[in-house]
């Protein structure tokens, strides 16, 4: 029997540290009264199918989230709303944040989106499709990203047929209309959600799509014929770039490599590695125009050591944007080791916060405090 006081994360994750930031901000969350959450964690999977299949069979709880390794939950209230929506209405089966009003016959859903709100990494900074003048109550959904998926019924994921890593969200939200249970997006005051996802792999987008197309004809007439080709010669293109990039800063030669990062800007959509370097770069330029810094950021360092570094500076920043002061100090510890500069901190939150007058501000005051000392 299901247990209404219980709400379990379902994780999969391939990568630690991403999974542990996500941890992070499932437990700033606040609690609802009577309630305890469970977190599990599943590595190795084959599939998101068949990961949260597993993840689901680890738990007798009532609430489940899906989450994205890189999903970070922002808004500390969103447990209380969530389990508010699903106990008001009892033929709600799942909600999610961002999502479609109706899937395109074509099924190219992700640029389809046009509910919900959700803070990202890529440009603009925020998605945000829903209106401070429009209605402030939950809407339908056909369909909903797979980043932040929420139940209060269980139904088994389709891992007999989706056997990578498309589909199962777009899946399981027909799966939901099929048992006559609602799917719904809410009106977020604040979003629930930042997606820390710079780019999106559509190796096995196609077949997964035609997959899609054939089952759920008994929804809609779906188009069945070829609608998106993956263009594996560019991708090998791309890699042998990447490589070139990685040549240049592992050699030292950091402008260098950012300068054809800049040539082929239009070109670095699908390699998360490569954009990071750009922003690199971009922060290095701001340590330039500031006072002509020497060290710059990242310089001696190999190009994976310098993306990691990158990451982790970028997740201060970002847990500074959301409040968490002690984030500014591990920021402080750091520039005071001569780690980071105040101008690369603040090149940072260009690259990646919303509100960065707000988070600027704070991060010089500290920095002014810091030198006048103690009174």
């Amino acid at each position: 029997m299901a247990d209404s006081s219980k709400i379990q994360f379902i994780i999969c994750a391939n990568d630690r540290r991403e999974l542990e930031e996500c941890t992070y901000y499932i437990r700033r969350l606040c609690i609802p009264q009577g309630m305890q959450i469970e977190i599990t964690v599943i590595e190795g999977a084959s599939s998101m199918a068949s990961g949260y299949n597993c993840g689901m069979a680890q738990s007798n709880a009532q609430y489940r989230i899906y989450l994205h390794q890189d999903t970070c939950l922002i808004y500390t209230g969103l447990l209380d709303e969530l389990v508010s929506i699903f106990q008001k209405d009892a033929t709600i089966g799942m909600v999610g944040v961002v999502g479609a009003r109706e899937i395109p016959p074509d099924v190219m859903v992700h640029s389809a989106w046009d509910i919900g709100r959700v803070d990202t990494n890529c440009k603009p900074l925020e998605l945000n499709y829903q209106s401070e003048q429009g209605t402030k109550k939950a809407v339908f959904a056909e369909a909903i990203d797979g980043l932040f998926m929420a139940t209060q019924y269980d139904l088994p994921w389709r891992e007999d047929l989706f056997k990578k890593w498309d589909f199962y969200d777009i899946s399981q939200s027909l799966e939901m209309k099929r048992q006559g249970c609602r799917v719904v997006v809410p009106y977020q005051k604040k979003p629930w959600c930042w997606h820390d996802n710079e780019t999106s792999k559509l190796a096995d987008y196609e077949g997964e799509r035609r997959i899609f197309s054939r089952e759920y004809q008994d929804i809609k007439a779906f188009v069945q014929a070829e609608t998106y080709q993956y263009q594996s010669s560019q991708a090998k293109l791309l890699e042998e770039f990447q490589n070139e990039v990685f040549r240049l800063v592992d050699c030292g030669a950091v402008g260098q490599a950012g300068q054809l990062l800049g040539q082929y800007h239009s070109l670095l959509g699908s390699r998360a590695e490569l954009v990071c370097l750009e922003n690199i770069c971009f922060v290095r330029q701001i340590e330039q125009h500031a006072c002509s810094m020497s060290p710059l950021y990242g310089d001696g360092m190999k190009s994976q050591e310098l993306l990691q570094n990158f990451r982790e500076d970028k997740f201060l920043v970002k847990r500074m944007e959301y409040g968490d002061g002690s984030a500014a100090f591990e920021l402080l510890k750091k520039h005071r080791q001569g780690l980071i500069s105040r101008e690369a901190v603040f090149g940072l939150a260009v690259c990646y916060v919303k509100d960065r007058e707000r988070v600027a501000r704070y991060w010089y005051d500290i920095l002014d405090r810091e030198a006048v000392g103690p009174k």
